[in-house]
């Protein structure tokens, strides 16, 4: 059955349409947000979906422009998340993302199978296929030239962003090993942002409100679609949970996670210790491209980063300063495109009506409350369940393996329903700014008693 599907899919698997990126289709894009003014770049890839990195209608603080050094980058991150799926696999280079070599296309995989492990396995398997053919032909192009349509496909990627190939034997040998080493696979993420849109709709007046009450700038909410595509239950392979992605460590000091409640899974109770990281990351870093940063990184790297530059004679390094001349294990491939792919979501969240066709309604809004009484969690959720059909995943905190225990007191709820004054505390956005979550227990409901009129 493998070997079969497999047949089918590499007859179906097709390149990109190179006639679309030839040279004589390239156009310049002029009037990119850039430093606050309007700043003509060099020659982009023609692509309707590009426009919206001029911002023309304003949607987009302009605390958040795009500096000319990493346009690049930019704009790679903003097609992977505007234009191909996950169903696409994009062969570029790490260093340079100008270089674009190719793509694969799976949606007929789809068609074949419906098994995600086989079809994972399947596309896996493609995409390890096309990296070693393309590793093999650019360590060849480094002997000499070829005709082959890989190899052509190489060399017009190279065109297209500008890059000279040397004319020394030995440098050409070593340019094109490097390339080979540089060579990276992307899956397209257009669809899990588009799925995450539809998870923020339940959400996004409530943690609207918390932006505002916060004086923090909206366009902050596309981190969680960076980390996670908003997935709420999302776990990653260090432990980061939530669509806040946040590590078990800097988790604990800002909310409960332990075996009875992980509020790292909660929307909102994440969403509000999300805004005192970043709160805390921009009072302590000054520039939101390093707050921003921080959020992946840790100021403790970035601190050190700046340390580092100023002593080498950089007095006030930006993020770009440290991009181009920090070194560090720590900072590697993912750490210095956070903030250029995080722009990119600003600019594709910003028209997420026209990009993703998808247009956000007001939703009830959803309060956080503290329980001044132990609570039956049957009794909880069969009560509200029918007013409030989203009960279970606003409350997805809880673990189900222990929905048969009682939930203590200071438990943190929420609820769209109005809950009895006498087993809850109403938690407001005010009082969310001025305290932690973890601490919302001794600081609401330490002179409450329990009423079960």
């Amino acid at each position: 059955m493998i070997l079969f599907l497999l047949s089918i899919l590499f007859f179906q698997i097709h390149a990109i349409d190179l006639n679309n990126y030839r040279q004589d289709d390239i156009t310049s894009i002029k009037q990119i947000k850039i430093s606050n003014k309007k700043f003509d770049i060099k020659p982009i890839i023609n692509n309707e979906h590009l426009i919206f990195l001029q911002d023309k209608q304003n949607r987009v603080n302009d605390d958040f422009f795009i500096d000319p050094l990493i346009i690049d980058r930019v704009i790679f991150w903003y097609t992977i998340y505007t234009q191909y799926t996950s169903n696409h696999s994009v062969f570029h280079d790490k260093k340079n993302l100008a270089i674009v070599y190719d793509y694969l296309d799976f949606t007929n995989l789809d068609r074949q199978t419906n098994n995600y492990h086989l079809k994972f396995s399947l596309q896996h398997k493609a995409v390890a296929k096309r990296v070693k053919s393309f590793r093999k032909k650019l360590k060849a192009l480094g002997e000499k030239n070829l005709n082959d349509n890989v190899s052509q496909s190489i060399l017009s990627a190279l065109k297209r962003a500008n890059v000279d190939i040397p004319t020394l034997s030995w440098k050409r040998k070593q340019f094109f090993n490097n390339l080979s080493k540089n060579l990276r696979a992307q899956t397209g993420q257009k669809d899990k942002i588009k799925k995450g849109l539809n998870k923020l709709e339940i959400y996004h007046t409530t943690i609207e409100s918390y932006f505002e009450e916060f004086k923090m700038p909206i366009e902050l909410l596309a981190v969680p679609f960076l980390e996670s595509s908003f997935n709420i239950y999302a776990r990653s392979k260090v432990n980061a949970v939530g669509a806040w992605q946040f590590m078990p460590r800097i988790g604990k000091h800002f909310m409960r996670t332990d075996r009875y409640r992980d509020h790292r899974k909660s929307a909102l109770i994440s969403s509000v210790s999300a805004l005192h990281l970043l709160a805390q990351n921009k009072k302590i870093l000054k520039r939101w491209d390093l707050a921003v940063s921080a959020y992946n990184n840790g100021t403790g790297l970035l601190l050190r980063g700046i340390r580092k530059l100023k002593k080498k004679g950089i007095n006030n390094p930006t993020l770009i300063d440290i991009i181009k001349h920090f070194r560090n294990n720590s900072f590697g491939f993912a750490s210095r495109n956070f903030y250029s792919s995080y722009l990119a979501l600003v600019y594709a969240l910003a028209y997420k009506d026209i990009i993703y066709d998808h247009e956000i309604k007001p939703s009830k809004y959803i309060n956080l409350y503290v329980a001044k009484c132990r609570i039956q969690p049957r009794y909880f959720f069969n009560t509200l369940k029918k007013q409030s059909p989203h009960i279970k995943e606003m409350n997805s905190h809880f673990p189900k393996k222990y929905h048969h225990l009682p939930y203590k007191i200071g438990t943190i709820f929420a609820s769209d329903v109005e809950l009895n004054e006498g087993k809850y505390v109403k938690v407001s956005v005010n009082q969310m700014r001025r305290n932690y979550p973890v601490n919302w227990r001794k600081r609401f409901i330490k002179n409450q008693r329990c009423s079960i009129k």
